[in-house]
């Protein structure tokens, strides 16, 4: 049997200039504190500045307690996703990237309520804010649906 291209065993780039990599256990950029409302710490003064971007990973903007406390109603819960922990936000159209405990991504706002995960997989945490900065296409995104708002169903 043919071994497989390179290209698919490395990871592919679909244009955006970020290159998925074959890594099956992405570690979570900080540890997850059972009973406390965290958030994945990009470590890079950029995102804490609201001079160098319009986006934030500051833990104090991130509305940890409102959105992410596992000790509350919380968006993963809602959707039955394990450690989903902002990464970046953007404050004035309050537009979440947010990462679950399988190291995979989701945008979300809470105005509207619609949650979509991100197709491309795995990502770093950094990669996957760049590309939320630069904005994800329909093709990039596929929308998820809380089914523990539908009567009737399990």
């Amino acid at each position: 049997m043919p071994d497989k291209p390179a290209a698919e065993e490395a990871g592919s780039s679909s244009g955006t200039g970020v290159t998925a990599r074959a890594n099956p256990a992405i570690p979570l950029a900080n540890p997850v504190q059972p009973g406390k409302a965290t958030h994945v710490d990009l470590k890079d003064p950029f995102y804490m500045s609201p001079k160098s971007s319009a986006w934030t990973n500051d833990p104090t903007q991130l509305d940890l307690d409102i959105w992410f406390d596992p000790q509350k109603p919380n968006i993963g819960n809602q959707y039955g996703i394990r450690n989903l922990r902002p990464v970046i936000k953007e404050p004035e159209f309050e537009d979440y990237l947010l990462m679950d405990a399988n190291g995979r991504f989701y945008t979300w706002n809470p105005n509207n309520g619609v949650l979509f995960r991100v197709k491309q997989h795995p990502l770093e945490p950094k990669d996957a804010a760049v590309l939320m900065m630069n904005g994800f296409g329909d093709q990039d995104v596929e929308q998820m649906f809380n089914m523990a708002h539908v009567k009737g169903r399990g």
